[in-house]
C-alpha cells in the first residue's frame, strides 16, 4: 500500500517536471514522448531482469546483483540523458 502512495507521487511530480521543462508549445509532443518511454520501459525492464537473470543463472544467487546491475544501466543512462536536457 505504502508503495502506492510513492509510486503516485513519482507519477505527478514527474509529470509537473516535463511540463517545467519544455515549455507550453511543445508540451503535447513531450507528453507523447513521455508515453512511449513509459510503455518501452514497463518492456525492456522486465526482459532485461529477465535476461540477465537467465544468462546468470550459472552464478547461483549472484544473478541477482547482475540483473540490478543491468538495471542500474537504465537509471545512469537516464541521469545522463536528464544532465545534457538540463543545459
Amino acid at each position: 500500500c505504502l508503495a502506492g502512495v510513492a509510486l503516485g507521487g513519482t507519477w505527478v511530480a514527474s509529470r509537473v517536471l516535463l511540463v517545467e521543462m519544455v515549455g507550453p508549445s511543445r508540451v503535447g509532443e513531450a507528453f507523447g514522448r513521455f508515453g512511449l518511454v513509459s510503455r518501452l520501459s514497463a518492456i525492456l525492464g522486465p526482459v532485461v531482469w529477465g535476461g540477465s537473470l537467465w544468462v546468470g543463472a550459472p552464478l547461483g544467487h549472484l544473478r541477482y546483483r547482475l540483473g540490478m546491475g543491468a538495471l542500474l544501466l537504465f537509471v545512469l543512462i537516464g541521469g545522463w540523458t536528464y544532465r545534457r536536457l538540463n543545459r
